[in-house]
């Protein structure tokens, strides 16, 4: 699969540096110029109805355009590796920019990160877990789409993920521990893609609220944390996501450490001089699990950090 992608808005500092203050919005004449492509921002905000239920913000709204490209590449990703080997290559568009553009770039003009780059360095690993709803045998999709909803599957022929302890869980937004089971077995195609079905059967899976929860899959080496990642099942407008408070601790003027008291989502970290740098951004954190951040040209004492999560973007 090669050339595909979707369009996200740039960061907003590099949007200041494409135009003036006072052509911040889709309609101005000067911002519309940075648009190249025929219905460009209404097919953005089709596919934005499932973020949010109203208009929002100039940052918000920059802030959703990224989540859509994310989500868009991941899924697309997710689908063709669980596909392997029928798909057995993937090239998107595009890496970069060679002028400054609402585009379907990763990196804008200014050499800034989409949302759609820090997720991207996970969808490429090894160890990645796609969620899909078919997996791959002599070309034919072997999941009985009338006994499931989903599959979970891991292409990695290297790794015997069999031989590791997996365990599921689903919690609510509120903290609760709403099912958890370590009984999960893989299994595996000829070409490699370890997939299971167990958690994911149709009955089981409808009877959680998902609007109100979320799975956390844990996958255990010898006992070493080898894979940890959320899922969420529900579009981001119809979760009933709670408000998180984010604790922020300087570890020294380039590392700095946040933890949240619940879980909270698409977690976003934006400083006030657009020279600063994260080496992560846009991602999900646990209830009082530490996340640790390398953080390049940033004056402690100078600048100011917002580190926000979807709750305070979706906010009125």
């Amino acid at each position: 699969m090669s050339e595909y992608g979707m369009q996200a808005l740039p960061d907003i500092h590099s949007i200041m540096q494409m135009c003036e203050a006072k052509d911040l919005n889709l309609d101005s004449t000067n911002f519309k110029s940075h648009q190249k492509l025929e219905n460009g921002f209404e097919t953005i905000k089709h596919y934005l109805k499932d973020y949010f239920p109203a208009n929002r913000n100039n940052e918000a709204f920059i802030y959703y355009t990224q989540l859509l490209q994310r989500d868009a590449m991941v899924n697309a990703i997710s689908a063709h590796r669980s596909a392997f080997p029928y798909c057995n290559g993937i090239m998107f568009w595009q890496f970069n920019d060679c002028w400054p553009a609402i585009s379907w770039s990763v990196i804008d003009y200014f050499n800034r990160p989409k949302a759609s780059y820090y997720a991207l360095n996970e969808a490429y690993d090894d160890n990645f877990l796609t969620v899909s709803k078919k997996i791959f045998e002599n070309n034919k999709n072997i999941i009985d789409s009338t006994k499931y909803s989903y599959v979970m599957s891991l292409n990695d022929a290297t790794f015997d993920i069999s031989k590791c302890e997996t365990i599921f869980t689903v919690y609510d937004f509120y903290g609760e521990i709403i099912y958890s089971s370590n009984e999960v077995p893989w299994q595996k195609t000829k070409a490699g893609v370890y997939y299971t079905l167990p958690f994911f059967k149709k009955n089981v899976f409808e009877g959680f609220n998902w609007p109100l929860n979320y799975l956390v899959v844990d996958v255990y080496d010898n006992k070493k944390i080898k894979i940890h990642k959320a899922f969420t099942f529900s579009n981001l407008k119809d979760l009933k996501l709670q408000n998180a408070s984010i604790t922020q601790n300087w570890l020294n003027d380039t590392t700095l450490s946040i933890e949240a008291n619940s879980f909270a989502k698409d977690v976003y970290l934006h400083s006030s001089s657009a020279k600063t740098t994260f080496n992560q951004n846009y991602f999900n954190m646990m209830p009082n699990e530490k996340h640790t951040i390398v953080v390049k040209n940033f004056n402690v004492k100078k600048d100011t950090l917002q580190v926000l999560s979807a709750v305070d973007m979706s906010a009125e």
